[in-house]
């Protein structure tokens, strides 16, 4: 006997299907550019403005918050931004904003 596939089954395979096209093209996208394939390995991107503003891109999750220390789970471990007056002012699941007197970026040593 012959066992159909269900629709739900069918939808996942092409979802699978499509998000391997995807993540080919990305890195074909990517050496044709000459960048690093980790930039699309949810790396946390770090981007400081001044001594001010610090955006931070693919975090996991806030671990402390206080005014002077804020501290993310990252897929590199743990990241500290100390300073003063430290606030989150935009965040998501993905990305977050830090507002303050930034005095130092760092991941923590295990």
């Amino acid at each position: 006997m012959v066992k159909r596939r269900s629709q739900q089954e069918h939808s996942d395979k092409r979802c699978k299907e499509s998000q391997a096209k995807r993540t080919r093209r990305s890195g074909e996208l990517l050496r044709s550019l000459s960048l690093p394939e980790s930039t699309s390995e949810n790396f946390p991107c770090i981007k400081l403005i001044g001594d001010a503003h610090v955006e931070i891109e693919n975090h996991k999750g806030v671990l402390e918050l206080t005014q002077n220390a804020i501290r993310l789970y990252t897929r590199l471990g743990i990241l500290r931004v100390t300073g003063s007056l430290l606030e989150v002012r935009n965040a998501d699941h993905e990305s977050l904003l830090i507002d303050g007197c930034i005095c130092g970026i760092e991941y923590e040593k295990h």
